[in-house]
């Protein structure tokens, strides 16, 4: 799959989220400022683990895919349900959505 955003890993230099560059320095990708230091200090571990974020969920979709086949879907007559499984990767795939879009 090929990405838009600045690869992994991303890592902090006090408030600063540095990216791995072409040339395998970190630069600064995002400033992080603004509210109190101790929301800024929590945006910025937030963003600097956005990629392992994504990658694990991309992991639990195809967990959920595996889940819902291995269940056969929804059969509520004879007491088969995967509703939960359903709306838990509706819920991760939007997720995703979100980010990549």
């Amino acid at each position: 799959m090929t990405t838009k955003h600045t690869v992994g890993p991303w890592k902090l230099d006090g408030r600063n989220v540095l990216g791995l560059a072409f040339d395998g320095s970190f630069r600064c990708i995002a400033p992080v400022s603004g509210g109190t230091p101790e929301s800024a200090d929590a945006n910025a571990k937030l963003i600097a683990a956005a990629p392992d974020l994504l990658q694990a969920c991309q992991l639990i979709v195809q967990d959920l895919k595996d889940q819902i086949w291995a269940i056969g879907g929804c059969d509520h007559s004879v007491n088969i349900c995967a509703c939960g499984y359903i709306a838990n990767l509706k819920t991760v795939e939007q997720a995703i959505e979100k980010a990549t879009l």
